[in-house]
C-alpha cells in the first residue's frame, strides 16, 4: 500500500528535479556556458586504444581447443595511465595486462585466451581491462568459430516433431527417421527425455552409410496444456547427442480459453489493478464439430453471446463469483456439453484460499493427476486411467476408493516407475447412478492418505 509518506518525499524530489531542470533551460537561454571544471571533466573509460580496433577475432577452433593474441594497447591522452587488471566476462576468457604506468602515446601489451566452450557456431565474449581512477574498463570483444572436427551426419525427418491436438489420457506413435549422411556406420546408444508423457525408442541401433534408422515415438496426454519436450538420441563416437523437439497440445475436442479462473493475482481492468470476481471462457470445437452448453459450474450457463441451446463451434461462457462465500468455492469449475467427446470441461479455479489448503495439504509423497475426469459413463460400465504417486517410500499402493457410493474404484496394476509408482485404477459407476457425479479419490501409500477430484458423468 503506498502512503503520504512515501509519496510525500519522492514528490519533494521530482519537484526539486524539475526546478534544476527549468533553471539549467533558463540558463541556456541567458547564453550562459558550463564552467570549465565541468567541461574538463575526466572521462569513466582509460583513454586508450587497441591497435587494430577493440573486436578482436581469433579465426576457428575445435570444441575445447584454446587459442591466443597479443594486442597491444595505447595510451591516447596527456596524461599516465595505470592498467590494474584485466577480466573476463566468463571463465573461458583469461588477460594479462602490464600494470606499469604507461606515459602519453605509449603502449603496453595484453596478452588474452580464450577456450572454445560451445559444440559449434560463434562464441562471443568480452575482456575487461580496469585502470586506475577510471569507473568504467576498456573493453575489447573476441570471437571465434568453433567448428566441430566431427559432425553430426545424421539427417533428422522431420526436425521438429510436432504432434498437433491430442487428448488427455490419448497416446499417440510417431516415426522419426534418422538418416546416415556420414561415410561410416553409426551405432545408436539411447534416448532420453526429461518427462515421461514423451518417450523414444529405437527401432533400428545400427544403420550403415546412406541408409536409415527408425526411432518410434510414443506422446502421451496426461495432463492438459501444451507438451513442450526434447528427445536427446546419443550414438557411439559423438561429441553431442542429437537434439530432436517434441510438441503437441494436450486438449479436449473442445478447447477453453483460458484454462483456468483467475481470483487470486489482480489484473489490469480499466487501468486499475483488480482482483476479478467475475469473467468469460472461450470454448472452441478443435474438431469442427459443434456442439451446446449444457451447464456451467453446477448451473444453466450464461453465454455473453449467443443462444445456448443452439449448437455452435465456439461459445462464450461467463462465470460470477461475486456473492459466492470463500469456504464455498471449489478447486474446479466445471463445464458440460453435448459434444460426444468432451461432456465435462474442467477449469481449475485460482483462489488464495485453495491455495492456502493446497500448500497445508501437501504430504511426503504427491498424487498426479489432482483430479480424474471421466467424462461419459454408462451405468455399470467401467473407465481405466493411470495415475502416478510421486516420491513414495514403499513399493505398493496399501488401498484406493473413491467417497460417493455410485462409484467402485480399483487397483488393477502398479509398477515401480523412477522415484515413485505408476498404477492403472478402474472406476466403475453403480447400475443406479445417473448424472454429474463429484466425489474424491482417496488413495493410500506409505501409511499416508492423499485425494484427487472424481468427476464422472453416467448417462447416454
Amino acid at each position: 500500500m503506498i502512503t503520504l509518506d512515501s509519496v510525500t518525499p519522492r514528490s519533494r524530489t521530482r519537484g526539486l528535479t524539475m526546478l534544476v531542470s527549468s533553471l539549467c533551460a533558463f540558463a541556456l537561454l541567458l547564453g550562459l556556458t558550463p564552467t570549465p571544471a565541468a567541461a574538463q571533466a575526466p572521462p569513466a573509460m582509460p583513454p586508450a586504444e587497441i591497435e587494430g580496433g577493440d573486436r578482436i577475432d581469433l579465426g576457428e577452433a575445435e570444441p575445447d581447443e584454446t587459442l591466443a593474441r597479443e594486442l597491444t594497447v595505447t595510451n591516447t591522452s596527456d596524461k599516465t595511465i595505470r592498467f590494474e587488471r584485466a577480466m573476463g566476462s566468463c571463465s573461458c576468457i583469461k588477460g594479462t595486462v602490464s600494470t606499469d604506468p604507461i606515459a602519453p602515446g605509449e603502449s603496453a601489451t595484453v596478452s588474452l585466451t580464450m577456450q572454445a566452450i560451445i559444440p559449434d557456431g560463434v562464441q562471443k565474449k568480452e575482456l575487461w581491462l580496469f585502470a586506475e581512477g577510471y569507473k568504467r574498463p576498456l573493453p575489447i570483444h573476441v570471437e571465434m568459430k568453433v567448428v566441430d572436427p566431427n559432425p553430426i551426419m545424421i539427417e533428422v525427418q522431420p526436425q521438429e516433431l510436432n504432434a498437433g491436438y491430442i487428448q488427455p489420457g490419448e497416446q499417440v506413435v510417431h516415426e522419426v527417421i534418422l538418416k546416415n549422411n556420414g561415410n561410416e556406420p553409426i551405432q545408436f546408444a539411447r534416448v532420453s527425455t526429461d518427462c515421461t508423457c514423451v518417450q523414444g525408442e529405437l527401432i533400428d541401433d545400427l544403420t550403415a552409410a546412406g541408409e536409415t534408422a527408425r526411432l518410434k515415438v510414443t506422446i502421451e496426454g496426461k495432463d492438459i496444456g501444451p507438451i513442450n519436450q526434447t528427445l536427446t538420441v546419443w550414438y557411439i563416437g559423438a561429441r553431442k547427442p542429437i537434439k530432436i523437439p517434441v510438441k503437441a497440445e494436450v486438449t479436449l475436442p473442445i478447447k477453453a480459453e483460458p484454462f483456468f479462473i483467475n481470483m487470486a493475482a489482480p489484473v489490469n481492468i480499466n487501468g486499475k489493478n483488480v482482483i476479478p470476481t467475475t469473467g468469460e471462457i472461450t470454448l472452441k470445437s478443435v474438431d469442427g464439430k459443434p456442439f451446446r452448453v449444457v451447464s456451467a459450474g453446477g448451473k444453466p450457463p450464461v453465454l455473453a453471446s449467443g443462444d445456448a441451446n443452439n449448437s455452435a463451434t465456439n461459445h462464450i461462457v461467463t462465470w460470477d463469483f461475486t456473492n459466492t462465500p470463500d469456504e464455498d468455492i471449489q478447486p474446479w469449475w466445471i463445464i458440460e456439453t453435448d459434444h460426444p467427446e468432451a461432456r465435462l470441461i474442467d477449469i481449475r479455479v485460482l483462489h488464495p484460499k485453495l491455495i492456502q489448503e493446497m500448500v497445508q495439504n501437501q504430504g511426503p509423497w504427491t498424487l498426479a493427476p489432482d483430479r480424474v475426469i471421466v467424462s461419459n459413463l454408462a451405468p455399470g460400465e467401467s473407465y481405466e486411467r493411470t495415475i502416478r504417486l510421486l516420491k513414495t517410500k514403499g513399493q505398493h499402493i496399501e488401498s484406493v476408493e473413491a467417497a460417493s457410493p455410485m462409484l467402485k474404484v480399483e487397483l488393477i496394476d502398479e509398477r515401480v516407475v523412477g522415484n515413485g509408482i505408476e498404477a492403472t485404477i478402474r472406476v466403475t459407476a453403480t447400475s443406479d447412478a445417473r448424472g454429474l457425479i463429484r466425489s474424491m479419490l482417496t488413495v493410500k501409500a506409505d501409511n499416508v492418505e492423499q485425494n484427487a477430484h472424481l468427476f464422472v458423468r453416467v448417462g447416454s
